[in-house]
């Protein structure tokens, strides 16, 4: 889990990453104000991962919850901060599975 500050053109929104893969993620806020189709852009704060990083997401569904939040699918995301995720991801299979 880590912190995820949320903006586009208009506004900063503050939530949580509740789930993170190589292709999206699911983030909980506190009420949801964009619509399925925006396109975002999102800081990822060390948490999950040991490095910040930005991308760029479109929203595919809004939950009005709970939990509130959106699941998105990365736009635009750096191969370093992918392959970051990707191992992320490959830590908590393992761990859950041994």
């Amino acid at each position: 889990e880590s912190e995820v500050i949320l903006h586009d053109e208009k506004r900063v929104i503050f939530g949580a990453a509740r789930s993170l893969s190589e292709g999206g993620a699911f983030l909980e806020v506190s009420k949801p104000t964009h619509s399925k189709g925006d396109r975002i852009k999102i800081h990822f704060t060390p948490g999950a991962v040991a490095v910040p990083f930005n991308c760029i997401a479109e929203v595919t569904q809004v939950s009005k919850g709970p939990p509130a939040g959106y699941n998105v699918k990365f736009i635009y995301l750096e191969e370093e901060d992918r392959k970051r995720i990707s191992q992320y991801a490959e830590a908590i299979v393992s761990r859950s599975v041994g």
